[in-house]
This record gives structure tokens, sequence and C-alpha cells, in this order.
């Protein structure tokens, strides 16, 4: 029965585990740019690359942008 209540709190344990690493993954924002780097309407024909807006560890604000295959530019 012991075997019981411990596979039962290990997947208790797990579970929360997944979940807190889902919540805590969501800090970054992907903002559609055009060619002059202005920001666009999701669906606009004028998307041409993605701004990756996040947060680093020491609460730092971090911009990248990347072209349509995710390339760096």
């Amino acid at each position: 029965m012991k075997s019981i209540g411990v596979l039962k709190y290990s997947s208790l344990c797990c579970f929360l585990f997944l979940i807190a690493g889902a919540v805590f993954s969501q800090n970054r924002v992907i903002v559609p740019i055009n060619a002059h780097l202005i920001p666009t309407e999701n669906g606009s024909n004028e998307h041409i690359y993605n701004k990756v807006v996040s947060v680093s560890t020491q609460g730092e604000l971090l911009e990248k942008i990347y072209n349509l295959e995710n390339r760096p530019i």
C-alpha cells in the first residue's frame, strides 16, 4: 500500500512541476514587424520579421529580431 501512496505523490509532484514550467515559460512575446521594423497586424502582407521580446533571469528586457526562417538579423 505504501508504493501506491508514493506513486500518487510522485505523480502529483511531476504534474505540479510541469504546470509551473508551463506558467513560467510564457515570459516572451512575438511581435510581427515589417521591413521598416514597425509592428504590423497579425496576418498582414507586410509581415517580414518577428521581434521576440523577453525578460532575462536578471530582469532585463531583451529584444531580438528574426526573419521568417527564424534566422537572426
